[in-house]
């Protein structure tokens, strides 16, 4: 599974679907993401909960320790596949309205072959097949 930073901040935060998100995610034994989601995840814990950012990377890292959720190197085939789900999906092309971040993490799951951990909130407004590879909803 590759978990998104709107799942991993939602897990950090203890936001109203962190224990659905807990759950779903330990249902996988493989649980990937990539560093640009633990950079918007750090940020976003540092925001929501006023923390410094080193003090919200420290907490972040520790996380990913304990849930077993490894760091993995963004590959170079996902650069077009975050391109195709920005012109499928993208901010101002479709309801979707995918972000950078957003794109990637779905470039990532369909690249790797894995369901991707996401807050429906983030990925709601969404895609007309959202079976569309791994991408579907497993979180709310």
């Amino acid at each position: 599974m590759f978990a998104d930073a709107s799942a991993l901040t939602s897990m950090l935060i203890d936001e109203r679907d962190a224990h659905e998100l807990l759950a779903r995610m330990q249902q996988y034994q493989q649980r990937v993401t990539s560093p640009m989601a633990v950079w918007e995840t750090v940020v976003a814990v540092s925001r929501e909960l006023g923390l410094p950012i080193g003090v919200a990377d420290e907490a972040v890292e520790q996380f990913l320790i304990e849930m077993g959720i490894r760091v993995i190197a963004v590959p170079v085939e996902t650069r077009g596949l975050a391109i195709d789900a920005y012109d499928r999906y993208g901010k101002s092309r479709h309801p979707a309205a995918l972000n950078f971040g957003d794109c990637f993490a779905y470039a990532c799951a369909k690249h790797a072959g894995m369901p991707l951990l996401y807050k429906v909130t983030i990925f709601h407004r969404r895609i007309s097949n959202p079976h569309d590879g791994p991408f579907w909803c497993v979180g709310r």
